[in-house]
């Protein structure tokens, strides 16, 4: 997970507790007091930041140190969000929901045991929560409720741009059958990777450090694929005159 109050203040956390900062030159390593993993981070200020992760940790920046916080909960918390000081929200495994007020953590009733994998929140007395199997959630400031949708992806994630323009991202690839066996099958296979996996198989989901190289990629695609058209002109059209020849008006990625 990412996030920062400004282009001198970003935080990035990933494995076993680690906690990286950028404060306009370089990245340095903040002590997390923790070895559990931590994979999403959120702050309302620069001195109030929160990061979550495995077996229920939360961590709080106060602006000298992170200090470890009771969620009261074991599960994995898989994302933190919020729309003020007094109003963060974190979610995770067994369709646990917690609430910061401003003094302490607190369950939510969300009536589901679905893992929820992401939160987001417009502003205050609305937040969307959404996780495995198409599970999503609104809260209105006083309780969940369920939000019906056409198919059942995995959702990992929720962003937007106010309270009627919202956008919601998962795992992509499809499988269909009318083999629900298979089915069942292919979803604890995708699983693999997860501290609850039940079938050995790959793990291809896509980090958030990745997404965002990615993003500075694209903006340099044209410089990219300009460089390496130039060097398979100079150094392999010389060595193998018989490559593979594009059609017209079509250049090579590679």
């Amino acid at each position: 997970g990412v996030w920062g109050s400004g282009p001198n203040d970003v935080w990035a956390v990933g494995e076993a507790g680690a906690i990286l900062h950028w404060n306009g030159a370089s990245w340095n390593p903040s002590d997390s007091g923790t070895l559990r993993g931590l994979v999403s981070v959120w702050g309302a200020a620069p001195d109030d930041v929160w990061a979550v992760g495995s077996g229920g940790t939360i961590r709080h920046w106060d602006g000298a140190r992170w200090v470890a916080s009771a969620s009261g909960t074991t599960e994995y918390l898989y994302d933190v969000f919020g729309w003020s000081a007094t109003d963060v929200w974190a979610v995770g495994g067994g369709g646990v929901a917690l609430h910061w007020d401003g003094s302490s953590w607190q369950p939510t009733s969300t009536g589901t045991t679905e893992i929820l994998m992401g939160v987001w929140t417009p502003s205050s007395g609305a937040t969307w929560a959404l996780g495995r199997d198409g599970t999503m959630l609104y809260h209105d400031g006083l309780r969940w409720s369920p939000v019906a949708l056409e198919r059942e992806p995995d959702l990992t994630a929720a962003w937007g741009f106010g309270a009627h323009d919202i956008w919601a991202t998962g795992e992509g690839g499809m499988l269909v059958t009318s083999d629900k066996g298979l089915v069942e099958y292919a979803k604890k296979y995708r699983n693999y990777g997860k501290f609850d996996y039940v079938v050995e198989g790959l793990n291809f989901r896509m980090s958030e450090f990745t997404a965002a190289l990615g993003v500075v990629q694209t903006e340099r695609m044209e410089e990219i694929v300009a460089w390496k058209n130039d060097v398979a002109k100079r150094h392999l059209d010389p060595k193998f005159p018989e490559r593979l020849k594009l059609p017209a008006g079509m250049t090579s990625g590679y």
